[in-house]
């Protein structure tokens, strides 16, 4: 009786080569996903770079106000200047005419001002 169980259950392990071809398959899956993941982040940086221009210290800058924040009679947009740039996460803080901000900002939460 021990027989046809230890056969029972010997028959249902899948082989040592077989866990092994699986293991490799996933980790391949893995490299390759990694491997598209960083070229998709790249094409996003440049497509980026193409529609968000560069920022720099002392350009002006229009950031727009929530609507929940501003009356009827205010301006959408409050006119800042950059005096910092955190280079680590690319955040920039921002002075306007009340004082400095308190948050910093990332590049695509405000627009270049030509003229100001």
């Amino acid at each position: 009786m021990n027989d046809i169980i230890d056969q029972h259950v010997s028959n249902h392990e899948p082989p040592v080569e077989q866990i092994i071809n699986n293991a490799n398959s996933l980790l391949g899956i893995r490299v390759n996903v990694r491997v598209n993941q960083e070229r998709q982040a790249d094409n996003m940086k440049t497509r980026s770079k193409r529609y968000i221009p560069e920022a720099s210290i002392g350009d002006c800058i229009a950031l727009p106000v929530p609507d929940i924040d501003k009356g009827l009679t205010e301006a959408p947009n409050l006119i800042c200047r950059i005096i910092y740039i955190d280079y680590s996460k690319y955040f920039f803080e921002l002075p306007c005419e009340a004082g400095v901000l308190n948050t910093l900002f990332a590049r695509n939460s405000f627009d270049l001002v030509k003229y100001c």
